[in-house]
């Protein structure tokens, strides 16, 4: 972390707060821990106000995050930026995201968060809650190492808290797996009975086909042999009684 070139800053006692993303609630316990003092508070509107703080959570890349929130931040106060990166080891080494600051109005600091624990209980943001009170001339009023331990029960997400919503996705994961198990049950009888009634639709076809067939066959005329014989027949007397009257 680095502060900015500005020395020597007044005594300052009224703070504006800008939130640049999403820090899940995180920006809210820093500002506890940075108001312990009675007379640092928070106002509403950014011309009442001595300092500008602006709270950049690390979403993807911290040059890139960064930029987008310095573009949200007002020009003419002095600003602290507290950029937040988000791990469950309170061990984990970050860059220092000063370098990637040019506004000498501006003093940054790296803190760490989790989305359960929220602050980390690290010394990285002990050191730099009292960075931020040593540059804004904020004398504390106790020098406990462990600034973000001592929360109130109310403060702090029970085990029970932390679990619930885990528990709830599991179990909506089961009912999914349940009611995808039953769709696929459902899809395979369909099948079945589809299956069953294209057999039965295709020996119908074929019973019906033969009956036709067979209709046609009896309904088909049959040739005229008696007809044929019998003018034969009478052809053959003609002939006949021909020949008998030459003869006569």
């Amino acid at each position: 972390m680095a502060e900015s070139s500005v020395h020597n800053n007044p005594r300052m006692r009224k703070f504006f707060t800008v939130v640049s993303g999403n820090t899940l609630g995180s920006h809210k316990d820093f500002l506890k821990q940075l108001t312990m003092q009675q007379d640092f508070t928070e106002v509403m509107t950014l011309e009442k106000s001595d300092v500008i703080i602006t709270f950049c959570p690390i979403v993807s890349r911290a040059g890139t995050d960064i930029e987008a929130a310095l573009q949200e931040i007002p020009t003419g106060k002095c600003v602290v930026l507290v950029v937040l990166h988000h791990t469950f080891n309170p061990d984990c080494t970050v860059p220092d995201s000063s370098r990637l600051v040019t506004r000498g109005d501006m003093l940054t600091v790296d803190c760490l968060f989790h989305e359960n624990q929220g602050l980390l209980d690290c010394p990285r943001n002990t050191e730099a809650v009292r960075t931020i009170w040593s540059h804004l001339n904020i004398q504390p009023m106790n020098t406990r190492k462990g600034l973000f331990k001592n929360k109130k029960p109310s403060e702090q997400k029970s085990k029970k808290q932390v679990d619930a919503p885990k528990k709830e996705l599991r179990e909506e994961k089961c009912q999914q797996c349940v009611h995808k198990d039953n769709l696929l049950k459902q899809i395979d009888e369909l099948n079945q009975i589809l299956d069953q009634q294209v057999h039965d639709l295709k020996n119908e076809v074929e019973r019906l086909r033969s009956q036709v067939t067979a209709q046609m066959t009896d309904s088909a005329p049959q040739p005229e042999e008696s007809v044929v014989t019998g003018w034969n027949a009478q052809d053959k007397e003609q002939q006949s009684a021909h020949c008998l009257g030459f003869h006569h």
